[in-house]
């Protein structure tokens, strides 16, 4: 008793399976043949059939075949002119009806279902395969994207700590008279970017960031000098 199909035989491409399909009918319709009474003139028509129908669906499997980038193409190829060769050459060289039935038998049994049940599903297992290390090489390049995410965030955070560390820590300067002094508050005004703030220690004048002099006048936070470790305050006079 042949298989029937299912599934199981399935290589997930639609014309494909619909011609594995047709090709288990006719297998089935032929192997019943062989053990029936069945006129010369219906033999050679149903061989035939399958002479003409293998050509058409070998051509179609090996387009498959070559879409995936199947690599025994070539020798499923082979395997396709053997078969077809060989059809050729029993239909024209059938002695009687029973040689013929028993022909019939052969090409049912050993050559098309033997060629769907091994030979094509190596095609499938391929296809399978291929779509696993596939699958596998998205998700290695997937890693190595977040990967490179990651890396840029960490970048991102280290320049925001270091901007965040550039506003805590507070510039100073030492005024040796106040003709300097003055210019550099000069220089402040015009560019509007540092406040003048002090602490206990003698001639020292802070240099504050704007935002950092609003944070201080805010209560929001404090700083201190790291010589006399004490809070700076706002300067409100030009006198050392």
């Amino acid at each position: 008793m042949l298989p029937v199909w299912d599934d199981s035989f399935s290589v997930h491409n639609e014309k494909i399976d619909e011609q594995h399909k047709k090709l288990f009918e006719l297998a089935g319709y032929a192997y019943i043949c062989a053990d029936r009474k069945i006129s010369r003139a219906e033999i050679r028509e149903l061989l035939s059939g399958f002479f003409n129908y293998m050509k058409e669906h070998f051509q179609d499997e090996e387009n498959y075949m070559r879409s995936i980038g199947y690599p025994l193409l070539k020798e499923h190829q082979e395997l396709h002119r053997q078969i077809v060769s060989g059809l050729a050459e029993m239909v024209q060289n059938i002695a009687n009806t029973n040689d013929l039935k028993e022909k019939l038998g052969i090409v049912a049994k050993n050559w098309l279902l033997q060629h769907i049940l091994k030979e094509d599903m190596q095609i499938e297992q391929y296809r399978l395969k291929a779509i696993k290390q596939r699958n596998k090489e998205e998700k290695q390049q997937e890693g190595k994207q977040q990967g490179d995410s990651d890396e840029e965030s960490l970048k991102m955070a280290k320049e925001a700590l270091k901007k965040a560390d550039n506003v805590t820590h507070i510039a100073e300067k030492t005024y040796q008279n106040k003709e300097e002094y003055k210019e550099d508050q000069l220089s402040n005004v015009e560019n509007d970017t540092r406040v003048q703030y002090i602490c206990d220690c003698p001639k020292k004048i802070h240099l504050v960031p704007f935002d950092a002099h609003q944070k201080i006048q805010s209560g929001k936070t404090q700083f201190r000098c790291k010589a006399c470790k004490q809070a700076i305050r706002f300067k409100e006079s030009c006198e050392l």
